[in-house]
């Protein structure tokens, strides 16, 4: 049977993290640096802050989302490789048979 692609193993190897650590990176200098601004700077970024949050959490739930897809599909894979496993085996009993009636 042939090693057939894996797309959990590549969701988990190529997922988006790099994208989320550096939200979370932004999100952490964008809070520190708001304790040291002045009243007008704070309110901007206050409001990047949020937006960054936003972000992060949309990421988060996106990359969730995809990952609950990919496993479905990781085993609905699964299954049909088995189906055409056990196709392939009732196919060559099959031409056993007919090559004996044949035989005879």
């Amino acid at each position: 049977m042939k090693n057939l692609f894996n797309p959990f193993n590549y969701l988990m190897k190529f997922a988006p993290r790099k994208c989320s650590s550096e939200l979370k990176t932004k999100y952490a200098n964008l809070k520190s640096n708001a304790k040291n601004c002045d009243n007008s700077t704070d309110a901007r970024q206050i409001k990047i802050i949020n937006y960054a949050k936003a972000k992060l959490a949309s990421l988060q739930e996106a990359y969730e989302s995809l990952l609950a897809k990919m496993e479905t599909l990781y085993k609905h894979i699964d299954k049909l490789t088995k189906n055409v496993a056990k196709l392939e085996a009732i196919s060559s009993t099959l031409e056993v048979l007919t090559n004996e009636k044949s035989f005879f």
